[in-house]
């Protein structure tokens, strides 16, 4: 489906000058750490031509090279699609330093391409690659250009801060009386300044930031959208000549209406014989609907191949069931029809539905537009409950949402004049369980174990998603990465498993270990440490410069226990004492216990969240450090009558 978002990620935000007019002394002194600052600005014209909306948005750009390593900056692309943004103008140059005035070199060579993606088979989007040249220490690179955008209403961010420290940037918008445009802000506050002139009919409004350091990103983070200071701009209304005043989209009920346009004849004729067949066929499994929801689904998964298109309006419209049918493969919004096709033959209530995936942090509430979704699936409602299914994930179980639209607001079509807005849920950690159990025994060369593994939930689903992707001779070695324990002397063998395309069981694993010279034999009695697994050393957060959240692809559940076989004519020395806590978004808990002859040790953690505010980095980094402590713990088994 069409993501504007991506498209503008790709693109720049810029400036305009004509000689260049910058004091690098000076800059160097405001900016010590930059190796380039920039300059930026974008200009939106907003008018009406009879009854047409129309805009056109300008950009420019200038980056100060002050040093070397900023020389990668000369390498550039400008995004546009055909159909929607269209590139109106294009002027590149550098301004190279010469004496006490600046040689302009021109770029006149550029190449246009197509965005190339494994995200797509066919992807409309287009770049023009170049270079500046003369790119040296003290120069100037300078980019402008211009877009006609084709539907004004589709607007894309202008962000207030960049990978590259800002001296300046500043967004306006030109618009005459027949046009009221407005914007929303979102991602974290940056203090900007807000001007507002009015001459002869014509209203310029601008918002202008000064001296912004630039933006770093981190490991386990939201999209950038969620911290990264930026506005939409947005239309209230617009007068043409004929129909007076005309809403823009300004509520969840306009975008609607926007959206519906591209679904008024989908699915209106019959469905293919051979469809309708195939329907009648699964309904013949099970006269229970949930069940023949199930299998309608599962069906769809199986036999229809995913394969993303973005080409025109093929990116905002669903293609008809009947040929998707026949041809076997589909984008997200041709899953949706085909699945909302097969359940209406069926007699079960199913609609399409718009969503955005994770990566955009907008409600319909607050920014009624195209670029708040960017992902089309299919919802049912049976049981007083709504289900939504997106067949793209092959293996998911029904039931399941996408992980990436967990929490995200579903534009659900019920008809051309109805509609409902649904949070998808979020799945209980409870759910997406790894269980985790180790039988170990003691030889002269340290340590053998019996593993025995269950996967559930999304847990099961990426790995399966990732395991049936790669050659068999690779198997192996994605199960040994993921039981291999203790150290890098650990040896896995004897690899079994159960139940991997079976999308509703748990993934049941089970394997061998060898673990050398990691129980040692001090002075007759044994020295080991049974914290194999310390997945949660890398989830403590550096907070050095860090001001954004942290995300968690899923919730989960994690249960470790390692059953340690006593070998006779030993006792354990002391234990360390348990450790636990249970909080709302996340907690664990660790002890040891004995049984007989076998040390048991237990760890176990939950995360009941998908985004740790920064606010919390705190408490998490000390729960962790009590947990980084516990890893450290080791156990002694002396022998007795010592």
């Amino acid at each position: 489906m069409r993501n504007f978002i991506f498209i503008i990620l790709l693109s720049f935000t810029s400036i305009t000058f004509s000689q260049p007019k910058l004091n690098i002394t000076e800059i160097r002194q405001r900016f010590p750490e930059a190796s380039a600052v920039m300059l930026n600005e974008e200009i939106l014209n907003l008018d009406v031509a009879g009854d047409k909306l129309t805009a056109t948005r300008s950009h420019t750009i200038q980056y100060l090279i002050l040093e070397e390593k900023a020389f990668g900056l000369a390498e550039r692309t400008v995004t546009y699609v055909p159909g929607f943004f269209e590139l109106a103008s294009f002027e590149a140059c550098t301004y190279v330093p010469n004496g006490r005035s600046y040689k302009k070199l021109k770029v006149t060579n550029w190449e246009d391409k197509n965005r190339i993606s494994n995200m797509f088979f066919f992807d409309d989007v287009k770049y023009r690659h170049f270079v500046f040249p003369g790119v040296q220490k003290g120069a100037i690179l300078e980019l402008k250009y211009t877009y006609n955008s084709l539907d004004p209403n589709i607007q894309f961010p202008f962000h207030f801060q960049e990978s590259v420290p800002l001296i300046k940037s500043s967004f306006t918008i030109n618009h005459s009386d027949k046009v009221k445009p407005y914007v929303r802000f979102f991602g974290d506050t940056i203090q900007k300044t807000y001007t507002e002139e009015i001459s002869k009919g014509k209203f310029s409004k601008t918002w202008l930031v000064k001296d912004v350091k630039e933006w770093k990103g981190h490991s386990n983070s939201p999209s950038i959208q969620y911290n990264l200071p930026h506005l939409f701009p947005l239309i209230k209304e617009y007068k043409t000549e004929t129909k007076g005043w005309v809403s823009g989209l300004n509520t969840a009920k306009e975008l609607y209406a926007h959206n519906y346009a591209f679904l008024k004849d989908l699915n209106a004729g019959k469905p293919d014989q051979a469809l309708t067949k195939l329907v009648d066929s699964l309904k013949q499994k099970s006269p229970d609907r949930e069940d023949l929801a199930r299998n309608i689904y599962y069906w769809v998964q199986d036999n229809m191949k995913y394969i993303a298109f973005e080409d025109g309006l093929g990116g905002f419209v669903p293609r008809q069931a009947n040929d998707i049918f026949r041809k076997r493969y589909g984008d997200c919004k041709d899953m949706a029809s085909i699945l909302t096709f097969m359940y209406k033959q069926a007699g079960i209530p199913a609609y399409v539905c718009w969503i955005g995936t994770r990566d955009l942090p907008y409600s319909y509430a607050e920014l009624p537009a195209p670029n708040a979704d960017n992902h089309m699936i299919a919802s049912v409602y049976l049981k007083n409950t709504w289900k939504f299914l997106d067949a793209t994930a092959r293996y998911l179980p029904y039931g399941y949402p996408s992980g990436f639209i967990q929490g995200k607001e579903a534009l659900i079509s019920i008809s051309p004049d109805s509609f409902q807005v649904v949070k998808v849920p979020v799945i209980p950690y409870t759910k997406n369980s790894r269980l985790d159990s180790t039988y170990i025994t003691l030889n002269n060369d340290g340590m053998a174990g019996n593993i025995s593994m269950k996967l559930e939930g999304y847990n099961k689903y990426y790995f399966i998603e990732r395991l049936l992707l790669v050659k068999s001779h690779e198997k192996d070695e994605m199960f040994e990465n993921m039981l291999s324990r203790g150290s890098n002397k650990c040896k896995i063998s004897g690899i079994t498993y159960s139940d991997a395309e079976q999308r509703e069981k748990p993934l049941f694993i089970t394997a061998k270990m060898e673990l050398k010279d990691y129980a040692r034999l001090i002075d007759g009695n044994w020295y080991l440490n049974l914290n194999l697994d310390r997945d949660y050393l890398s989830y403590k957060i550096d907070t050095t410069d860090r001001n954004i959240s942290r995300e968690f692809e899923h919730t989960f559940y994690d249960k470790h226990v390692y059953s340690l076989e006593i070998p006779a004519g030993y006792k354990p020395g002391k234990l360390p004492a348990s450790v636990f806590f249970n909080g709302k978004e996340y907690g664990y808990q660790i002890n040891y216990k004995l049984e007989g002859n076998r040390l048991v040790y237990t760890f176990e953690l939950y995360i009941n969240t998908l985004l740790l505010d920064k606010r919390e980095f705190k408490d998490w980094n000390s729960h962790l450090d009590k947990i980084i402590q516990a890893y450290k713990e080791t156990i002694v088994l002396e022998k007795k009558g010592s």
